[in-house]
């Protein structure tokens, strides 16, 4: 059946918080706490989190199904920690649940996002990414982003660094 992705809708906020959650989870042992990792990360704070979102109607949020089964999402909006140009949009998120890891459709949301921003107008993207987080790391490198020197300090359980990338369109 392929791939399909579609801008969400309020029934679909269980299926984000399980992607999230569950994305976030796997992704994340090891260079979270497992404390931040259950608690923070948990079904029911990622339900409470999508369901605010939809109601503020920010982000932007798109969800990916391969065939009838939900398994990625992505979401997009104004930059959250620095001040940027209005022709920037920042990509605050990109997840798949594990078993789709590798198969190309993390490529082929990231896509849609990337043409979406573009239809609206925007000529650069930002993101952040935890520095520790190789695989995304090599994920946005793939997809032209590159680090630009700036870093932010979370405090997830234990001091990690966010390192801001950026892509020009």
């Amino acid at each position: 059946m392929g791939t399909s992705i579609r801008y969400v809708n309020a029934s679909d906020i269980d299926a984000l918080a399980t992607i999230h959650s569950r994305s976030l989870q796997t992704a994340f042992r090891g260079i979270l706490t497992d404390e931040v990792l259950d608690n923070s990360f948990s079904f029911e704070r990622r339900r409470s989190g999508f369901t605010r979102e939809l109601t503020e109607g920010k982000p932007n949020t798109a969800i990916a199904f391969d065939g009838d089964t939900e398994v990625g999402l992505l979401s997009f909006g104004l930059s959250r920690h620095i001040e940027v140009d209005e022709d920037t949009i920042e990509l605050w998120r990109i997840y798949l649940v594990p078993e789709s890891w590798g198969t190309g459709i993390g490529d082929e949301l990231f896509n849609w996002g990337i043409e979406e921003i573009r239809r609206r107008g925007y000529k650069r993207v930002i993101l952040w990414v935890l520095e520790a987080n190789s695989r995304a790391r090599r994920f946005y490198e793939k997809h032209g982003f590159a680090a630009d020197g700036r870093s932010i300090e979370a405090d997830h359980g234990r001091k990690v660094n966010e390192l801001l990338y950026i892509r020009d369109l």
